[in-house]
């Protein structure tokens, strides 16, 4: 589907804001950081977001004041593009595509887009993950019906770019259980995944969006490069996912160039059994750099892989989002010639084909 001229370009290089913040100030910085402080380069603002209920009820994500924190977004000088969740996540996403319910949430959503004028949502939750949902409680036909639905919410809502967010490890697990399945080639390009018809959803989504937060669990292997590896760091272990394995299901989805956009994680990753010990806001390049214990503890990307992710972006992509770009690095502990927000620029730098930036705190030595 072609965009109407009607659309606010969203960009190649988006971010998205976190606004965590510690009000004792003593984990984290007690006030959020200025939408002005934000580079000029994040071409638009990704946020996390909005859920609508059972009872059709559409509120905050994350806590009920971030109603005002939305109203900062969508009053700066960025397209903001919210995050659209449902309650009963993927369940609620399969009871939303029944034909019956779609007219009184367009007018809860006709309110909602009145008041906060964004640029997009992108629907989040409506994947199922690989090995996580049976087979046989997902809806038949649900790429048509997801389809139908979208149809509706396009004519509504003409202005409004539609994303959907999915997990970028289900694509290759789906991906290839089908082709093991066919012997080893697919059939036909429609037939290659189990998870979604993307010949269908390709004519009514303006965007995938896919996230790369679990794209591997944080271990020893990923300490120096991060959870994301162009290529694997132990050939010898098959369950490692690379962005090599991703392309590969990425062109026989067939999901075009022009419709993909990569969720890059910009800050550290933590081991699970470390993620309840650490607040959100304290997971940043500010802390890892402050704290030289971190590196035997932290999966992070450094100057290296960032670099390769930009370069990967422009190749495969339309753009990325930069997640998390208030929570970098934002009291220049990593001293790294004053730019707090030095890993998107990092990720920026390879998309642009520009010159790699270095530093030596985030050198991967």
């Amino acid at each position: 589907m072609s965009s109407s001229n009607s659309y606010v370009n969203i960009g190649s290089s988006a971010c998205g804001y976190n606004g965590e913040t510690d009000t004792s100030g003593k984990k984290c910085q007690n006030q959020p950081v200025k939408l002005e402080y934000i580079p000029e380069e994040c071409t638009s603002l990704f946020y996390e977001g909005i859920t609508i209920d059972n009872d059709l009820n559409i509120s905050p994500t994350n806590k009920e004041t971030d109603k005002k924190r939305i109203t900062m977004l969508v009053k700066g000088t960025r397209p903001v593009v919210l995050y659209y969740s449902r309650t009963n996540g993927i369940k609620g996403w399969f009871e939303a595509v029944d034909p019956s319910k779609i007219d009184s949430e367009i007018q809860k959503l006709k309110v909602f887009v009145n008041e906060n004028p964004i640029a997009g949502l992108v629907l989040k939750g409506i994947d199922y993950r690989f090995g996580l949902i049976p087979e046989n409680e997902i809806p038949q036909n649900y790429s048509e019906k997801i389809s139908k639905y979208l149809r509706v919410i396009r004519d509504q809502f003409p202005s409004l770019q539609i994303g959907m967010y999915l997990e970028a490890k289900s694509l290759i697990h789906y991906g290839e259980q089908k082709s093991i399945r066919d012997g080893g080639c697919s059939k036909t390009p429609t037939d290659f995944t189990d998870w979604f018809s993307f010949e269908i959803l390709n004519n009514v989504v303006d965007f995938y969006l896919f996230g790369f937060e679990e794209f591997n669990e944080c271990n020893s292997k990923f300490l120096k490069g991060g959870i994301t590896p162009l290529v694997t760091p132990d050939p010898k272990d098959p369950n490692i996912n690379t962005l090599v394995r991703f392309t590969i299901a990425l062109k026989e989805a067939p999901i075009p160039k022009t419709k993909t956009y990569l969720e890059y994680l910009i800050k550290p990753s933590l081991k699970k059994q470390d993620e309840l010990i650490f607040r959100g806001c304290e997971r940043s390049y500010n802390e890892y750099c402050e704290n030289p214990d971190y590196k035997n503890l932290w999966c992070v990307d450094n100057q290296d892989s960032f670099y390769e992710k930009g370069q990967f972006a422009v190749t495969y992509a339309r753009g990325f989002v930069a997640k998390d770009i208030d929570l970098v690095d934002r009291d220049n502990k990593c001293e790294c010639n004053d730019d707090k927000f030095i890993t998107f620029h990092m990720v920026l730098s390879g998309y642009n084909g520009n010159p790699m930036i270095t530093c030596s705190k985030i050198s991967g030595s």
